[in-house]
């Protein structure tokens, strides 16, 4: 049985720009806070894999740069009659391609001891930045949204 731990995976993904009238960087330029994974509020529990475990998030944020990107999500999973653990901190690596309003991520899944490639999309709405994991990628049971909203500010 593993201790507790917590999950912290940070990851720096390049974006090369695509043709025609893909997104800018100007259009997507920013900080951004997770507010919600599947439309619940944080924390969020989704399903893990092996069958029964369960992935809770309690907060991240999604940087968005000129060229690159920065994803942080900090969180728990566990399963049953176990002690609850995390996946191993990791980088991604990849690339991002723009299509309309539509971006795609392929990076390397940092809990992916094989260094396996997922693929994510994403979507620009409104001043919010949603992004769908497929199932499998860290270690989800089923596909999840993560809803990212610009970070709040204090004066």
């Amino acid at each position: 049985m593993t201790p507790l731990k917590r999950l912290a995976i940070p990851a720096m993904v390049v974006i090369a720009s695509g043709c025609g009238e893909s997104l800018g960087p100007t259009d997507y330029v920013g900080s951004y806070m997770l507010r919600t994974v599947n439309a619940a509020s944080l924390p969020s529990t989704v399903a893990a894999q092996p069958a029964g475990c369960t992935w809770e998030f309690a907060h991240g944020s999604l940087i968005l740069g000129d060229g690159a990107f920065t994803l942080f999500l900090h969180g728990t999973t566990g399963c049953p009659g176990q002690t609850y653990m995390s996946g191993v901190p990791g980088m991604m690596g990849g690339g991002l391609s723009t299509s309309g309003e539509a971006i795609e991520l392929i990076a390397v899944d940092p809990t992916s001891p094989s260094a396996v490639t997922m693929r994510m999309t994403a979507h620009l709405d409104g001043f919010h930045v949603r992004v769908r994991f497929p199932a499998g990628a860290m270690h989800l049971g089923e596909s999840a949204e993560m809803v990212f909203g610009p970070r709040q500010t204090t004066p």
